[in-house]
């Protein structure tokens, strides 16, 4: 029996000695780029890289299920969780971008305070090719450059970087031919920084399965961690995209979570470490101040249950103190680029979030990274949670407050699609809150299963019907030819867009049947033109409608003929009435530029209304000519506008031009 023991001790050991040969060797490979403990002669091929995985999952499965003991071993729903972590390093290390976006903003608060133990980035502007943007130019009170952005994913790197800087001393070797950039802008600090943010995204789905295990069986709270993780932004903002604020966001969001869950507040150091989690989550994504309701309310509750007034203050100002010592890295870089510590309004300007003028379809629901059309997980992820709170309101009714506040202030954002986003990135923090609720629906569905498997046949049986019945419809709207061949992209393709045009796509409803029914227009339209601002920040149409151009089908809505060229002119004809939409962030009085022809007249009228209320008519000939009108602001309204234009004659329309008024 002792040889036994000894045996088994010695095998563990063994295991532990692979484990961290093969780790430490993945890291070296994802850092330096390619320099491999293993293979120092030569660069990891993706095939090799792969193995190097297996083998590490297969010691990781050895030391910690087959050789650890019976309590200690890996779960069900973590062995689950390992299926994400192996292909998303591979993602990170051969296909993950680096300094692109956001990224290089959060990054300088990284590079400047170990480097130039500071925090004026007029350098790191310099290096990037940034000193000559109109917003980062002028010094702010301080003579520092300004930032718009948290120094707390910066800070969460600082290990990252450090470590970077031992392994370069390390490794230095100018003989050997080998030198390293330490300067802070090379490769591997880049890529440290990258590797600290997917730690902390693979770091969060395991304590987002530790909080689901605490209301929800291990492999069922598994599934539904790894099916988030799979069917979101995550995959995106730990592997693709790495540098940026949202894999450290999750990861301490997560352990608030889990803290508040263990009753955190019932003793004096959980309630200084709630307190401190919260506060460096707060200088993650400012945002994220919002969960300070829920300790509040955890306080509050206390106190009206009669527990000791005295306890609960201590409790509470040891939570705060927490709270300020997390804040405080934040309240600094502040006072040091703006010379104040708490800044009366966002640093992006007063008018970045508009309480009062919230974009709550488009956030949610349109095609320019709306949180439900383009992750539609997120709709069982609020199904389950609505069953959640009905069958424990006292329990989880609480958690709709960070949902419900967390989506207001995302949609009265400025850039409420999130800038470059992957989906509705900015509700990251909620992940946790969303993963009970995904574990919620996946319990029921899999009840529902059980006790009617006939409902699963019946799926199937409309699904088969759906998909039979959108070819007739694309049939019928002759957007598919019977009597030609379809491949199964272009058999896809027709079939979507026939039910989108019908009853628009479901991810979409009902925001898109809303604005159907409000514009007069097919629910289709809502798929393509929200969002699509005249001149509203970045990437709008600077007021050029480009009719027969690429990308026009955003703004036509029905009546044209399909793009033309007329030599450079690409146009669109159209007879009798013909309906483009464009959308204003605010409603103002526009000078419309109208250049069109008409073929078959010697002079042609055309007649304009906006949103069905007449605003002037315009006038063309046989050659291309711009003809102008002046339209009043209450004929435009905020969001969506519907441009009707009509002519008795035959008209071929080159661009519309909307042009504001000179301040």
């Amino acid at each position: 029996m002792a040889v036994d023991v000894k045996a088994e001790r010695i095998w563990r050991t063994l295991a532990s000695i692979a484990c961290a040969v093969l780790a430490a060797d993945l890291a070296v490979i994802v850092v330096t780029g390619g320099l491999s403990i293993l293979t120092p002669a030569a660069k990891p091929s993706p095939a090799a890289f792969a193995i190097r995985e297996v083998l590490l999952a297969l010691a990781m499965l050895a030391r910690f299920q087959a050789l650890a003991p019976a309590r200690r071993r890996l779960s069900a729903g973590q062995g689950l969780l390992m299926l994400a972590v192996f292909p998303s390093l591979f993602h990170l290390h051969f296909t993950g971008r680096r300094i692109t976006g956001d990224a290089l903003y959060y990054y300088v608060y990284t590079r400047s305070m170990i480097r130039d133990h500071d925090l004026n980035f007029a350098n790191e502007y310099e290096h990037y090719g940034l000193q000559g943007r109109d917003d980062l130019t002028m010094p702010t009170a301080t003579g520092h450059r300004r930032s718009s952005y948290p120094v707390g994913p910066g800070l969460m790197w600082t290990p990252f970087f450090l470590a970077t800087d031992g392994l370069a001393a390390l490794l230095d070797d100018q003989e050997a031919g080998l030198e390293i950039n330490t300067s802070g802008y090379g490769a591997w600090h880049v890529n440290a920084a990258a590797a600290g943010s997917f730690v902390y995204g693979v770091a969060a789905l395991f304590l987002i399965q530790a909080f689901l295990r605490q209301h929800f069986g291990d492999r069922l709270s598994g599934a539904a961690v790894l099916l988030l993780f799979g069917a979101s932004f995550f995959p995106w903002y730990i592997a693709e995209n790495p540098l940026t604020s949202h894999p450290a966001s999750i990861f301490l969001v997560a352990a608030f979570f889990l803290l508040r869950h263990h009753q955190a507040l019932a003793s004096p150091l959980g309630s200084l470490a709630l307190g401190l989690t919260l506060g460096l989550a707060m200088t993650v994504r400012w945002q994220n101040g919002v969960f300070l309701l829920l300790p509040a309310i955890d306080l509050v509750s206390e106190a009206f249950a009669r527990r000791s007034i005295r306890t609960v203050a201590q409790r509470g100002l040891l939570m705060g103190a927490g709270l300020f010592v997390g804040m405080a890295p934040q309240m600094v870089a502040w006072h040091a680029i703006y010379g104040e510590y708490l800044l009366p309004h966002p640093p992006q300007g007063i008018d970045y979030v508009r309480l009062s003028r919230p974009y709550l379809l488009n956030t949610l629901f349109s095609s320019r990274h709306g949180l439900l059309s383009w992750t539609p997980v997120f709709w069982l992820c609020f199904a389950g949670l609505a069953a959640l709170t009905k069958k424990n309101p006292r329990r989880f009714a609480i958690l709709w407050a960070p949902v419900v506040i967390v989506t207001y202030v995302n949609a009265c954002t400025g850039d409420w699609w999130g800038g470059g986003a992957f989906s509705g990135r900015r509700f990251d923090s909620l992940l946790p809150v969303f993963a009970l609720g995904l574990a919620a629906f996946l319990e029921l569905a899999a009840g529902l299963v059980r006790r009617y498997p006939s409902a699963l046949l019946s799926g199937l049986v409309l699904g088969g019907a759906a998909w039979n019945l959108t070819l007739v419809r694309a049939l019928q709207t002759e957007q598919a030819r019977p009597n030609e061949p379809l491949s199964l992209e272009a058999r896809v393709l027709t079939s979507s867009r026939a039910l989108s045009s019908d009853v628009g796509f479901p991810t979409t409803w009902p925001a898109s049947w809303i604005f159907a029914a409000w514009n007069g227009v097919s629910p289709a339209v809502f798929d393509r033109a929200a969002g699509k601002y005249l001149f509203f920040r970045q990437n709008n149409l600077n007021g050029v409608v480009d009719v027969g151009g690429e990308g026009d089908d955003a703004l036509v809505v029905d009546g044209f003929s399909g793009p033309r060229l007329a030599g450079s002119s690409s146009y669109r004809g159209f007879k009798s009435q013909a309906r483009l939409i464009v959308s204003l962030d605010l409603p103002e009085a526009l000078t419309i530029s109208i250049v069109a022809r008409s073929p078959d007249a010697a002079s042609a009228r055309i007649d304009v209304r906006i949103n069905g209320k007449t605003a002037g008519t315009a006038s063309t000939g046989p050659t291309w000519d711009e003809s102008r009108l002046e339209a009043r602001r209450d004929l435009w309204r905020r969001g969506a506008n519907v441009l009707t234009l009509s002519s008795p004659a035959a008209i071929h329309l080159d661009r519309v031009v909307f042009q504001r008024e000179k301040p």
